[in-house]
């Protein structure tokens, strides 16, 4: 199930995807938590951003957690697969952690670690460590890069309401593929 929401409330205020994580996460708690208990929330995360972590030149270390993700929705292949997979082992999420060898540039992901990544930005997170030009390290995580699609439109010609609706339909089908 997705939810969309608008994030700008007000001129001065936001409403942050992590904010409205957390709030339908407190919502479910003690409700449907009970008969679903592996039920988890994800914001979505973007797409181009995860790709950049798992590409980036000097990859130190790779984490993707993916949590099984729901058997009702319309994913993709890989991500119907490890739906399965959990399923059929009794398991809720899997964790994978790719860690460079020493004396090499970095970790250099397959396709298969591609696919897996694809399927986190819904289902999971991915977490890295990516060695800097300088020599140092540096921290970065997919639920930093929430997914956000601006939307402008003229509201002499519509209103927020079917703009926010237009740009809602237009996600969901994006989000499809």
């Amino acid at each position: 199930h997705r939810l969309f929401f608008e994030s700008k409330v007000s001129e001065s205020g936001t409403l942050s995807p992590t904010s409205v994580e957390k709030m339908i996460e407190e919502l479910c708690v003690g409700g449907i938590t009970a008969e679903f208990p592996d039920l988890h929330i994800t914001a979505e995360q973007d797409a181009t951003e995860i790709m950049k972590i798992v590409n980036a030149e000097g990859l130190r270390e790779l984490t993707i957690t993916i949590k099984r993700p729901n058997p009702d929705d319309d994913s993709e292949d890989e991500s119907k697969l490890i739906e399965k997979e959990l399923l059929e082992q009794n398991a809720r999420e899997e964790i994978m952690t790719l860690k460079a060898r020493r004396g090499t540039g970095g970790i250099k992901a397959n396709a298969r670690t591609k696919a897996l990544a694809k399927v986190a930005k819904s289902n999971g997170r991915v977490d890295a460590r990516i060695r800097t030009p300088d020599g140092g390290t540096k921290v970065v995580s997919s639920r930093t890069r929430p997914l956000r699609t601006p939307v402008l439109y003229d509201p002499k010609k519509t209103t927020s309401t079917a703009a926010f609706e237009q740009a809602a339909t237009e996600s969901a089908a994006e989000l499809k593929k």
